[in-house]
């Protein structure tokens, strides 16, 4: 079985990111009525820690500080399975460009401090600070990639 291809598995959507749709898809995952399920580490680490769930992998380009025994996707053999969560901070197209620039010296000092990049790891998170530049690439650079994976096994929106 080719672990790349759309035909490896049938997929399910059980939810979204919602509070009640989350607990009930890990508790049909702990029931063993749903085979395999997606979230982020600080969301699972607590039905990991108790054995209610067993980790497989990480789709992350690295394992996660939290839980280092916990293989990425690519090390278990899917190198082109790479995902993971990050966040952007946007602000209103017309922002005058100099509170742009203040705003973003802001942020990237802030997350430069050890106290908050300790923070951020805590929660599971790794702490990237980059300028408007880089998030737009990183932005055009993701778009187009999910768009390429949507457009590959032929997803449809509702």
């Amino acid at each position: 079985m080719d672990l790349g291809s759309a035909e490896a598995l049938a997929l399910e959507r059980v939810g979204n990111g919602r509070k009640f749709a989350r607990r009930r898809r890990f508790r049909r995952v702990a029931a063993g009525q749903v085979q395999l399920a997606f979230d982020t580490i600080t969301a699972l680490l607590p039905l990991i820690e108790a054995g209610r769930v067993k980790p497989l992998a990480a789709a992350t380009p690295e394992r996660s500080a939290l839980a280092p025994d916990i293989p990425t996707v690519s090390e278990s053999g899917c190198p082109r399975v790479v995902g993971g969560t990050w966040f952007g901070v946007m602000a209103p197209r017309d922002t005058p460009p100099a509170a742009m620039e203040k705003t973003s010296a802001v942020i990237q000092e802030s997350l430069a401090s050890p106290e908050m990049e300790e923070q951020f790891i805590k929660r599971g998170f790794v702490p990237t600070p980059c300028d408007a530049t880089a998030l737009a690439g990183h932005i055009q650079s993701e778009s187009a990639r999910w768009k390429g994976v949507a457009d590959t096994i032929g997803l449809q929106l509702d």
